[in-house]
């Protein structure tokens, strides 16, 4: 667990640590989740903090998008 902390290898294999965002989407009782067609699976809006950039301006750009 130390390697994968500090990003180095693990198992042989690289390891990218990305810092990411998610939110819960409210509105009259509802939550807003995401469908991924892909996978048929459904996730909540968020995704990868830019570099320069805040945790909440992330959210604010990934839940727009």
């Amino acid at each position: 667990m130390r390697e994968l902390e500090r990003g180095g290898p693990v198992d042989g294999r690289r390891v990218v640590r990305r810092e990411a965002v998610r939110a819960l989407v409210e509105r009259d009782g509802r939550l807003l989740l995401l469908a991924t067609p892909a996978s048929g699976d459904h996730k909540l809006p968020g995704g990868v903090v830019r570099d320069g950039e805040t945790h909440e301006d992330a959210l604010r750009r990934e839940v727009a998008e």
